[in-house]
């Protein structure tokens, strides 16, 4: 997060009362209204199919590459991709697929992680990375062996002369070795080359590039399903599940941030559909043929029309829910908002890619006409950060005077070892005074977690006092009026 500070001293000027006595604010989101989204089960929509077998999910990386190179020219972008994704004709368990496809060429993914194992993600760009998703029965005879064969212990036993090498009649009297040495060119050149002898690593690296070739199959395999769980929070496509009246279906719990490094945005949508609901039904216009116009407050003139989110995209970023996907629509008008006034740039991206990265201070504007304002709480002495005191009557004034506010810890070790994450938005949803400072009770913007069931389930809100958050330090973006 890139915060500036230019705008702390004209907030202060303009309205000293930020800094008035606090008082007790509490999350004022409906209490019937939470324990009704809680108690609903995000895993009721994991009334799923059989599990994805990575044979399947070639199958339908296939066809989809062939209706993103529809030419067969066998080069796959990621804009191919992404133009994809708008596609609303691609459904359910194809738009999962397609979204683990995509991640793999944008920036949300860089790692895939399987159990123990961390490998870089292949880009299925060519019909031949999709098929070398299912591995070879040569293959996984290869990792067998090699599973075996890379065990120091294993090693051992086969180095009669127990020099630390295997030399060609140790490899021919031990069955397993000579085996996998008869399937691999490189480990003969090796056993043949000036050394004349192989080493316990080089059995290590033919053990670790099989077992990462056959993983990547099931890695691919978990992001679609990743991507099928959001997808399938989205129990209605209507804007709202209360048509008569939407408030009662605006909800900062309906806020999930998705892949998309757009937890700023996130962060200061919650604290809206908190705050101030009315602003979020009265931006957006349902158009009746499956788009949506979004004016936002802070620039009336320049509204934007998009289409409804697609079941990919759903996998992908901000999901719907049992209130509607107005959450969804927003984070996609902003995108397109910040796109088309030249902000950001999509490249090879989504709309909803590229504002990963940004300051909730410069959000504020945009979703209210007032202002926004950004400012350094800590322990560092710097001039102009506040103190606890400061910090705890800045935080209570926002709350209770309705405007919004988001928090951002800084030092990486203190905030994760308090169950933070540094450089990472929270939407502020109470403060309480008292000892320590007084207590801040965050939410964070992804909304829900994967429990160790391997379900998800809605993330609690977090509390924490001032002076422990001074140790942490702290950016506090605040919403103000002119």
């Amino acid at each position: 997060m890139d915060h500036r500070h230019t705008e702390r001293a004209s907030v202060l000027e303009s309205d000293q009362s930020l800094l008035t006595a606090p008082d007790v604010i509490k999350n004022d989101d409906s209490p019937a209204r939470i324990a009704a989204h809680d108690s609903k089960s995000s895993n009721s929509a994991e009334a799923y199919l059989p599990p994805m077998t990575v044979e399947d999910f070639r199958d339908r990386a296939l066809a989809l590459a062939d209706r993103a190179d529809p030419n067969h020219l066998d080069h796959i972008t990621g804009g191919d991709l992404a133009r994809l994704a708008e596609n609303p004709d691609i459904k359910g368990r194809d738009a999962d697929v397609l979204a683990a496809m995509y991640q793999t060429t944008s920036r949300s993914v860089q790692l895939l992680e399987l159990g123990p194992y961390t490998m870089g993600a292949p880009m299925l760009t060519s019909r031949a990375a999709i098929e070398k998703l299912v591995p070879s029965s040569e293959t996984e005879m290869t990792y067998i062996l090699a599973e075996a064969d890379q065990d120091p212990k294993n090693f051992a036993a086969a180095d009669k002369n127990h020099d630390g090498r295997l030399n060609q009649s140790e490899v021919n009297a031990a069955p397993d070795y000579r085996d996998l040495v008869s399937r691999s060119p490189w480990l003969q050149s090796e056993l043949g080359g000036k050394s004349g002898a192989i080493e316990l690593l080089d059995f290590q690296v033919i053990y670790g590039d099989s077992r990462d070739e056959i993983n990547t199959g099931f890695a691919f395999v978990e992001l679609a399903h990743a991507a099928e769980v959001r997808r399938n929070m989205t129990t209605t496509h209507e804007l709202y599940s209360d048509k008569t009246n939407p408030l009662n279906s605006i909800s900062m719990q309906d806020v999930h941030q998705g892949t998309s490094g757009d937890c700023y945005f996130e962060a200061v949508l919650a604290s809206l559909a908190q705050q101030r609901p009315e602003l979020i039904r009265d931006a957006i216009k349902d158009n009746g043929d499956g788009s949506f116009t979004v004016t936002f407050p802070g620039d009336a003139s320049n509204p934007v029309t998009i289409k409804a989110p697609t079941d990919t995209e759903l996998g992908l970023y901000n999901g719907g829910s049992d209130s509607g996907i107005w959450a969804p629509v927003m984070e996609k008008a902003y995108a397109q908002y910040m796109v088309q006034s030249g902000n950001r740039f999509d490249a090879d991206f989504t709309n909803q890619d590229a504002i990963s990265g940004g300051n909730p201070y410069l959000v504020i504007p945009l979703l209210t006409g007032n202002g926004g304002a950004n400012f350094e709480f800590g322990t560092l002495g710097e001039p102009g950060q506040l103190d606890a005191a400061s910090a705890g009557q800045l935080i209570s004034k926002t709350l209770q005077d309705k405007l919004l506010i988001s928090v951002a810890f800084k030092d990486d070790k203190e905030a994760e070892a308090a169950g933070f994450y540094s450089a990472h938005s929270y939407t502020v949803v109470g403060f309480e005074p008292g000892a320590n400072g007084g207590t801040v009770t965050v939410r964070n913007p992804w909304g829900e977690s994967v429990g160790t069931d391997g379900k998800y389930h809605p993330m609690p809100d977090q509390k924490l006092s001032l002076d422990y958050l001074a140790a942490i330090g702290m950016d506090i973006d605040v919403e103000y009026k002119y």
